[in-house]
């Protein structure tokens, strides 16, 4: 699935752990055309829905602008993983976002 709106892509993207096909934006598409290609980290931590693991991969980023871990992993859980407009699936049953 496509995504034209960068928005969309962030609302839709983590729904590719739960549905048999990938779900990418529109750039990605003309970006590959062009023989470019980087990946979507984004996607993969909203995949991932794990705010500890998240913030332990970007524990180099975080030292390196002195910023607090645990604000860090708040910012991960209430931003990143907490804009969830659309359930997603944890097993055979929907989750709300939170």
């Amino acid at each position: 699935m496509v995504a034209v709106y960068h928005s969309d892509h962030r609302e839709l993207c983590a729904h590719e752990r739960d549905w048999p096909f990938r779900i990418i934006n529109l750039l990605e598409v003309v970006g590959e055309s062009m023989g470019l290609h980087r990946h979507d980290r984004y996607k993969e931590f909203k995949v991932m829905q794990d705010a500890d693991q998240i913030v332990n991969e970007c524990r180099d980023l975080i030292a390196k602008h002195s910023l607090d871990p645990q604000d860090a992993r708040d910012v991960v859980a209430r931003v990143l993983l907490g804009e969830q407009p659309i359930p997603l699936k944890v097993s055979d049953q929907v989750v709300a976002p939170g």
